[in-house]
């Protein structure tokens, strides 16, 4: 996620808060302040993001080399690669080209293809057949967490990947006059993390691949929204399997929600406002604390607008775990904005065939494989906190 993204997202994020405070029909001194706070925000919000698009538009402009591979880029076809690989022959122009400058085999799919897949017209059929394919209509999938709660993705190349960390840095003093200061040791830390496999698996006829149209922008937009959705389950349970469980042992209520969610997560190092705040809940949680009022009759705050109000956002994952026989169910708590855990991907998403198991309909299978992994976790940029979401 660039700077101008982040911020036209804090941008939006903002202009909600606003909406939510506006449909009160009046406003007590805490959301009064709160109102003051966003209003501040927005402001320097805004300068940042002006400061973000002139540096956008004074950046350099690409070499010719990067220019050529974006061409390709623009010139080449997942269709083609799942073409050539059903028909167990090799791709040509554009995609083969492309395929060559990154060092990928036919039977893989470069990264790049599948980053922002664009929305194309599909060409209609001739009028005479009396039908038009209109856009295929393709699975749906949630948006991506690692990027909102920005978690750097970036693509390495084969062998493992280290991430080094400064574990000890300066100690600063304040010594007397003449009084001499000790020197500090600094001490680095590195991380190798080696890359896991996600896998998924889906057929084809013959058919549809000699004349389907719409192929192309089908097979991109459900590749890249499947592998991003399978990134997020392995970053939340990556994340869980290396944080300490803050556990609760009664029904998580108004102010629970406030001091356990954002609040008491405010320490001014990680997070210095509760803006600093993103958290990932499942829906029982969502749906809980939309229940939960400040007062003692149903129209009051709920803790839910409260959180939304002064955090930095609020996403309902399918990847976090429905609450257990006891109704608790873990929440995710981002503080701040930090590269604070890395999902590297190894660049290409191998495609292989099977056009024998179904060869009787005339179906071919083909599976994805894309090598990834995960690491570097700093454990201050992030929290899991147990709630209770029923008595």
């Amino acid at each position: 996620m660039t700077d101008r993204q982040r911020l036209e997202l804090r941008q939006s994020e903002l202009r909600q808060a606003f909406a939510s405070l506006a449909a009160l029909p009046e406003l007590d001194d805490e959301q009064r302040a709160a109102a003051d706070r966003l209003e501040a925000e927005h402001a320097d919000v805004e300068r940042q993001l002006r400061a973000a698009i002139r540096a956008e538009g004074e950046a350099a402009q690409p070499d010719s080399q990067e220019r050529e591979r974006r061409g390709l880029q623009a010139r080449a076809a997942v269709a083609d690669i799942f073409q050539a690989a059903g028909s167990q022959s090799v791709t040509r122009g554009a995609t083969a080209e492309l395929q060559a400058e990154l060092g990928l085999d036919p039977n893989q799919v470069p990264l790049a293809l599948l980053a922002s897949p664009e929305v194309r017209a599909v060409t209609p059929a001739p009028s005479t057949s009396q039908l038009t394919e209109q856009p295929v209509r393709g699975e749906v999938f949630p948006m991506s967490l690692a990027a909102w709660l920005g978690i750097p993705r970036p693509m390495v190349p084969a062998g493992r990947t280290t991430y080094p960390v400064l574990s000890t840095g300066a100690t600063v003093s304040a010594p007397a006059e003449n009084a001499s200061v000790s020197e500090t040791s600094g001490a680095f830390t590195a991380e190798a993390i080696s890359p896991s496999r996600l896998q998924a698996s889906f057929f084809a006829s013959r058919e549809d691949l000699a004349g389907f149209r719409g192929m192309e922008m089908a097979l991109r937009t459900n590749l890249s929204e499947a592998l991003t959705d399978g990134l997020d389950g392995r970053l939340v349970t990556g994340l869980f399997s290396d944080l300490t469980k803050q556990t609760v042992s009664a029904q998580t209520n108004y102010n629970n929600y406030r001091s356990l969610l954002v609040y008491g997560r405010v320490d001014g190092a990680w997070a210095m406002t509760a803006s600093d705040i993103r958290l990932v809940m499942g829906a029982g949680t969502y749906a809980h604390a939309s229940a939960q009022w400040r007062g003692t009759s149903v129209g009051d705050e709920s803790a839910l607008d409260s959180l939304m109000r002064a955090s930095g956002g609020i996403r309902v994952s399918p990847h976090i775990a429905a609450p257990d026989s006891n109704n608790k169910q873990d929440v995710l708590v981002r503080r701040g904005m930090r590269p604070d855990a890395y999902l590297p991907m190894w660049d290409g998403v191998t495609i292989l065939v099977d056009p024998y198991s179904r060869s009787d309909t005339g179906q071919i299978e083909f599976t994805g494989i894309l090598l990834f992994g995960f690491g570097g976790v700093r454990s201050g940029g992030f929290r899991q906190q147990q709630v209770q979401v029923g008595s």
